[in-house]
């Protein structure tokens, strides 16, 4: 059976999530039915590979290369933003695990939600958090070298609220 390297992009292009299948149809519903990112993928691509091996080689390459937000394996980047941005999160669902630095950003998110249902769920992480982040991280001057180093990651262009959202 031949191999098959999937890349999911959001509606800005920006890359959201590398993975291989030998089964990509399942391995799309299983994405669709257990994966935070899932609602925000607006396109899909596909590489054919010959064999395991070969794709799990260019699977790895693409991740070390090509900054996927929500690859964990593999990816030098995940445990630093991606934990930062959960720890942020853990912030807003508790807050008195709110830091001096984080304070008035949070205050902000928590106030200008816009999904009270789904709040602090998986679906609200990836379709929401990094929007209100973004929002309100270009209101203020925080003190937060990880929060800095996020809004200079080129894909946080992608984080802006819409005409459609605001």
């Amino acid at each position: 059976m031949q191999e098959v390297l999937y890349r999911f992009f959001d509606s800005e292009g920006t890359l959201l999530y590398v993975g291989i299948s030998n089964d990509w149809m399942s391995r799309l519903r299983h994405h669709e039915q257990h994966s935070d990112f899932f609602s925000a993928v607006a396109g899909v691509t596909f590489e054919r590979h010959p064999d395991r091996p070969s794709v799990a080689a260019a699977e790895l390459a693409a991740i070390k290369t090509e900054d996927p937000l929500f690859n964990r394996a593999g990816n030098p980047n995940y445990q630093t933003w991606q934990t930062h941005f959960r720890e942020v999160l853990g912030m807003c669902l508790d807050r008195s695990k709110v830091d001096n630095k984080h304070r008035l950003l949070v205050r902000d998110m928590l106030h200008g939600c816009r999904d009270e249902e789904n709040f602090g769920t998986g679906k609200w992480f990836s379709t929401h958090f990094p929007a209100e982040w973004h929002h309100n991280f270009s209101y203020y001057d925080f003190d937060c070298e990880m929060c800095q180093r996020v809004a200079s990651h080129p894909t946080t262009h992608a984080w802006g609220f819409t005409e459609q959202e605001a």
